[in-house]
């Protein structure tokens, strides 16, 4: 009966566009004349503020720099089941046509220690006498704009209200602000986003596609649109898209006719434009337009993506924001990401696991709220509402430099000693590398959220959370190995605030039970090129001498067949053995006879999956380590 849209973005509703009726954004500092509140909380209920006096740790209201109306039970607990923010009264008597509602809101419809939160947007028709919901609060994970179709009330005078209520129980609480009340004009659309690959393989097959989504914002149904797309400003390829059915307050995902194939390697701008709805001009162009620059490439390694997930044992959501985030993880292949979490410090007592470490990245990500989940250094929200999509995502950016990691836990020395091998076909210049031990489980960290167990704790990042420096040239292979001793005995901190002190004790639960993660990171923009898993391996082997014989492997990447070229200083005798990224023998070659000089090794790699791929060469108990990368 009535349409509702939430979109992420603020909406434009004024001048030709459409005719306002309403409207509030609450910048007065305090409750507006009209406006009234109803409640049984102890903090007065709604009140206006900003985000640093209305927010609390686990309820934010982050992102928004403006003054709004909000309620928080988070930094109550108390009693809120029933705070009831209403609007003066809003005269509809003139309208005969189509009415609209919309506001920015913030609410997460979370539960905790089994209360669950309920938001409603409610209508009262009769001077506020008795209300009707007009809709539950549809959960976001941000401020963002929700619209509402108020047409069954032209001709009246209504109010309007925005109830919270806390299930009976220490929940989060609710944001409202921009309400605005409006008519709407009879032709506007909304270009509301793009979906276009960040990356393109050259020659990828059928091209790219051309997609993105609209709204309508008008009164009436959009049955035709044009749809247009130039690349670098050249000649706009036009789509004439006729026989939809978008409703007033609906979005529609569209894709264009003609998809776009490039024809060479290069970075290109690509803008998106709806030039014309039910056959005539748009009301308002100025949201008609996006633009996104796509990445065309030729070649690029298998990408790990790395998870940063910021978390405690005393942090309510971060119960749910564990389960959501391991819950998909869990169908994923291992070689496909890499998890590392931070015990914060916060809230209450914080997790006992925190680290100075830690601590230090959370500076880094200028992390401010639990949970929070970084994916390579870009995508930053809610653990809770990370998504198989955004892993998908994720994955798809090419990777232009590989990392190969092997670890080795000495137990009685209680020290880890890890090795990573860095490949790159680009040059990249200066990165980060980061070397974070971290412990499968955890058990003695229970806080006060309710879970029993944590994976993938980090423990230590090695030499430090600042990481070191490394250049990435065209070609280059470099392995960088580094050594740290755990100290002393283990101790389990009181709280987040009785650090261990690394010189003389640890929090190591089991020593049989620690991993590594390496990543190498743009210190600047935070984008992490690559990542990888750590392989348990003994690393007692000496690294072959060049006075032994030299190795290097061609083509590379390869496709079906590749060779290993051996120049040997002596005829002698070697075993060659290709891995995959677990550590898995796919070929293994012992005894082959080399002469003095050149020899070559050919492989056929038609039978191997797509990949990352590490070649040992053994001769005389010296070793040589090779990236081979297989593309198909």
């Amino acid at each position: 009966m009535k349409k509702t849209l939430l979109i992420a973005g603020a909406l434009a509703f004024a001048g030709s566009l459409s005719a306002q009726i309403f409207s509030e954004d609450f910048e007065g500092g305090t409750m507006p004349t009209g406006w009234a509140v109803t409640t049984l909380a102890t903090d007065g209920g709604w009140n206006v503020g900003a985000a640093a006096t209305l927010g609390s740790n686990s309820y934010p209201f982050t992102g928004n720099t403006t003054q709004f109306a909000g309620t928080n039970d988070d930094a109550c607990n108390c009693d809120k089941s029933n705070d009831f923010l209403t609007s003066p009264a809003i005269d509809l008597t003139g309208q005969s046509g189509s009415v609209f509602l919309s506001f920015k809101q913030y609410f997460f419809a979370l539960s905790y220690s089994g209360a669950q939160e309920v938001g409603t947007i409610e209508v009262s028709s009769d001077g506020g006498a008795s209300y009707s919901i007009l809709s539950q609060m549809i959960p976001v994970n941000e401020w963002e704009t929700a619209a509402y179709d108020l047409s069954a009330y032209a001709g009246q005078t209504i109010m309007i209200g925005f109830r919270y209520n806390d299930g009976a129980g220490w929940t989060y609480g609710m944001g409202v602000d921009d309400i605005s009340v409006y008519a709407p004009a009879d032709k506007d659309v909304t270009l509301n986003s793009i979906d276009l690959p960040n990356f393109t393989k050259l020659g990828a097959s059928g091209g790219v596609a051309v997609k993105g989504s609209v709204t309508n914002n008008a009164g009436v149904a959009i049955t035709s649109m044009d749809v247009e797309y130039t690349i670098d400003g050249g000649t706009a390829v036009v789509d004439n898209m006729t026989g939809l059915n978008i409703a007033p307050l609906t979005s529609y995902d569209f894709t264009h006719a003609t998809a776009w194939v490039a024809a060479l390697v290069g970075d290109y701008a690509i803008e998106i434009k709806v030039t014309a709805v039910n056959g005539a001009a748009d009301a308002d162009i100025t949201n008609n337009v996006l633009s996104q620059n796509v990445i065309v490439y030729e070649n690029s390694y298998p990408r790990t993506v790395l998870y940063e997930t910021f978390t405690s044992s005393t942090c309510g959501p971060c119960v749910a924001g564990n389960i959501n985030f391991e819950g998909i993880v869990a169908n994923i292949p291992s070689s496909e990401f890499a998890s590392i979490k931070y015990q914060m410090s916060w809230p209450g007592a914080g997790d006992p696991y925190n680290t100075a470490d830690g601590n230090t990245v959370r500076g880094y990500y200028a992390i401010n709220s639990v949970p929070r989940l970084e994916a390579d250094g870009g995508w930053d929200g809610n653990s809770g509402s990370f998504t198989m999509g955004v892993h998908t995502d994720a994955l798809q950016v090419p990777a232009f430099v590989s990392i190969y990691a092997e670890y080795n836990v000495d137990i009685a020395a209680q020290k880890v000693t890890t090795c990573a091998t860095i490949t790159a076909m680009e040059d990249m210049g200066d990165a980060t590398l980061h070397i974070a031990i971290k412990e499968f489980e955890t058990f003695q960290n229970v806080g006060s959220n309710g879970e029993t167990e944590f994976l993938n704790v980090l423990k230590k990042m090695v030499p430090d959370a600042n990481g070191q420096t490394v250049t990435i040239t065209k070609g280059m292979s470099q392995q960088i190995c580094e050594e740290y001793t755990f100290k002393g005995s283990f101790r389990l901190p009181n709280d987040a605030s009785d650090l261990i002190n690394d010189a003389t004790e640890h929090s190591v639960e089991g020593f049989d039970d620690l991993g590594v993660v390496v990543w190498l990171q743009n210190n600047a923009t935070k984008e992490v090129y690559n990542a990888t898993n750590g392989i348990d391996t003994p690393l007692s082997t000496k690294n072959l001498e060049a006075n032994v014989a030299t190795v290097s492997v061609f083509p590379n990447p390869a496709v079906n067949n590749t060779t290993i070229s051996i120049v040997s200083v002596d005829a002698t005798i070697a075993s060659v053995r290709i891995m995959d990224i677990v550590g898995k023998a796919v070929i293994n070659m012992a005894n082959v006879n080399l002469s003095n000089g050149n020899n070559n090794v050919d492989l056929n790699t038609a039978t191997l999956d797509a990949g990352v791929y590490l070649i040992e060469v053994t001769i005389n108990g010296e070793v040589s380590t090779s990236q081979l990368v297989i593309q198909k």
